[in-house]
């Protein structure tokens, strides 16, 4: 997605990061944040939203970052690592950390390694800039997609991530939110898709989406693209005890460019230990 969704020059893919980046005011104790939600839009649209989750990790160290998001373009059961050695950016080189990625998948038969899968989706590869910017060198990374077939997939990938995360590692979750509602629809819906995330409340969440897709909303296709994603995120944030905090809400209707008759909603949520 280089040279659509972000900058494919490095100067001008690092201005653009630090734009958004000094423009976000964050109030959060970054060494107790263990995972983030983040847009993973076009950055015109969606980077000032994810500055705010990623401006509150700036400098931190991690070990290795576990990037998860719901495919967009495969339909398949499980979760799929990808398999390569490493990806490439504008910004250089991350590798992939084969051996937690060997553990994770030790721990549930349904997750498998696939690079075909996220060869052809976007969702975790525009938040790697975000990342070699905004952390210490020498992170490694796990990309994970999840499939549509099953719900319970998020339970199975959520269970393995708690037998193998430690503190010295980071989750990433990669979703937007309502996709082409108007304006104020939209607003409205994530605005409680939010709270129920942040509350940590799974099941009422799965309860909201599908009674706010029942409801016939014009022009609004879904509620979280990443919503298998999520769910895992707010499983861990469960047996972890981590508390979510949201730090920024916007949509594409917000940027210059956009328009609000047809719009996505961002949001950038981080999750803290409660200790």
């Amino acid at each position: 997605m280089a040279g659509s969704f972000y900058p494919a020059e490095p100067k001008q893919l690092a201005q653009k990061i630090n734009k958004y980046l000094a423009a976000a005011k964050v109030n959060v104790t970054a060494e107790k944040i263990r995972a983030i939600i983040v847009p993973h839009a076009g950055y015109d649209f969606s980077g000032p939203v994810a500055a705010y989750a990623y401006a509150a990790i700036v400098g931190r160290k991690f070990r290795t970052v576990v990037l998860i998001g719901s495919s967009h373009t495969s339909y398949f059961d499980g979760s799929v690592i990808d398999d390569h050695d490493a990806w490439q950016t504008a910004l250089g080189a991350v590798e992939i950390d084969k051996e937690l990625a060997a553990k994770i998948m030790a721990r549930e038969e349904k997750i498998k390694m696939l690079s075909s899968v996220h060869e052809q989706d976007h969702m975790i590869e525009v938040q790697l800039p975000w990342l070699q910017t905004v952390l210490a060198p020498g992170f490694k990374i796990v990309p994970i997609a999840l499939g549509n077939m099953e719900q319970k997939n998020y339970r199975q990938l959520a269970d393995a991530l708690f037998e193998v995360l430690t503190e010295e590692d980071l989750l990433v979750v990669s979703s937007d939110m309502s996709h082409y509602p108007a304006y104020d629809d939209a607003k409205k819906i994530d605005r409680r898709t939010l709270e129920l995330i942040e509350q940590g409340k799974v099941g009422e969440l799965d309860e909201y989406v599908a009674a706010t897709m029942a409801a016939g909303i014009p022009g609004e296709e879904t509620l979280l693209c990443g919503l298998e994603a999520v769910k895992t995120g707010l499983d861990l944030a469960q047996k972890l005890n981590w508390q979510a905090k949201i730090l920024r809400y916007a949509t594409s209707g917000d940027v210059p460019i956009g328009s609000k008759d047809s719009v996505v909603g961002y949001g950038a949520v981080v999750f803290t230990n409660k200790k």
